[in-house]
Formats: structure tokens, sequence, C-alpha cells
């Protein structure tokens, strides 16, 4: 895995769709980059949305209670797999 792709995020379900959307459809080898997104304690959807999704690169969702950016960043740090995050 080379790359991967943090995505920490709260209550943003919408926008995150189209952001999700667009790193999905790179046309970049499936095998070379994993997404991670870190949902912050979002109550708006976000996880249910997240659940049904079946990208062809390696995908993690982290749901965690609401600790705050900086602990969601760390969050999809710790759980990146590439050699460049």
């Amino acid at each position: 895995m080379k790359f991967s792709v943090l995505i920490p995020t709260y209550n943003r379900r919408d926008v995150l769709a189209r952001t999700l959307a667009a790193a999905f459809a790179q046309d970049f080898p499936a095998d070379e980059f994993e997404v991670i997104v870190a949902v912050d304690g979002s109550t708006d959807g976000t996880v249910e949305m997240l659940e049904g999704l079946h990208p062809r690169c390696a995908f993690r969702m982290i749901n965690q209670p609401n600790r705050g950016l900086p602990a969601t960043r760390n969050a999809a740090f710790q759980a990146a797999t590439g050699d460049f995050v």
C-alpha cells in the first residue's frame, strides 16, 4: 500500500459523499491506496451512509465519540497503513 487518504469528519454527510465520490473515481490502481474516514460522533447519518459504500480501493471507517478534530486526525493516522499519508 503506497498512499493513505485520511478524511476526518463531523456532521458533513453530503460534503463527505461528494468528496468520497471524487476520491474513489481516481485513475490510480486500487491496490495502491486506501481511504480512511474518521467520524467524530456525527449525528447526521454519516455512519449509515458510509456503511453502504463498497469502493474498489481499501476503505475503512473509524467511528468514535465526539472528541474534536485533533483526536479524529490522530485516530485516522494510527489506522493508516500506507507509506505516505
